[in-house]
């Protein structure tokens, strides 16, 4: 924000400062900000890192669950479908052939 505006916002007249004094002042300003920004801008550094790492370990695990989640759907349905199959036989070896034409090819159930 420029100083005239500042000027414009305060509710009274600002004091008068020489040169010299506006100069100490600037210089105080300057080397509190040397002094505290560059703490700053490490710690802002680590954390990018930081959070980089954070943001490429979610990636990975999100892939590693999608493709983990889809090899369970194909497992499930394998072992679904092989317990059918094995039930299917186990009926058809404990009926009679008289009842599985029934159901195979009459559609009827005794």
């Amino acid at each position: 924000m420029a100083l005239w505006s500042l000027a414009l916002m305060a509710p009274g007249p600002l004091p008068l400062v020489g040169p010299e004094e506006l100069q100490k002042h600037l210089a105080i300003t300057k080397s509190l900000l040397e002094e505290t920004m560059p703490c700053y801008a490490c710690e802002n550094a680590e954390s990018f890192n930081v959070i980089k790492d954070l943001e490429n370990t979610v990636l990975k695990t999100d892939e590693e669950i999608a493709r983990c989640f889809h090899q369970i759907l194909n497992l499930s349905f394998k072992v679904n479908k092989e317990i059918s199959l094995q039930s299917q036989k186990s009926v058809e070896d404990n009926c009679e052939s008289e009842v599985l034409r029934q159901w195979y090819f009459d559609g009827t159930l005794p």
